[in-house]
């Protein structure tokens, strides 16, 4: 479990899925696309959990619990994709994506 924070304040301890759930459906509440990426034969490897899009910007998104850290190949996928032009976060509470919801959802 992990703690899930909103606006700095730490309020429930949670499962990592359920923080995920709820970032999924703050970004699909707010108008962002968002196609969970799953690692198959053939993916390139630290794919990023989630590719979200809105309005011509498209972001990867890499859900992490509150200590997780990443991968070398998730490392190495966020320095290749920003070195192609990608935007790339990683997000471990609604507080990462509040700049994401702005106009849409107040935290």
């Amino acid at each position: 479990m992990t703690q899930l924070t909103v606006s700095g304040q730490t309020t429930l301890n949670i499962p990592e899925r359920d923080i995920s759930k709820q970032i999924v459906a703050a970004l699909k509440y707010s108008n962002w696309m968002c196609i969970k990426n799953f690692q198959t034969f053939g993916s390139y490897k630290g794919l990023s959990d989630f590719t979200i899009i809105r309005d011509g910007e498209i972001i990867f998104l890499e859900i992490k619990r509150k200590t997780g850290k990443q991968s070398e190949f998730q490392k190495t996928f966020e320095r290749d994709l920003i070195e192609h032009g990608g935007r790339y976060r990683i997000a471990r509470s609604l507080d990462d994506i509040e700049d994401l919801t702005i106009g849409y959802i107040k935290f």
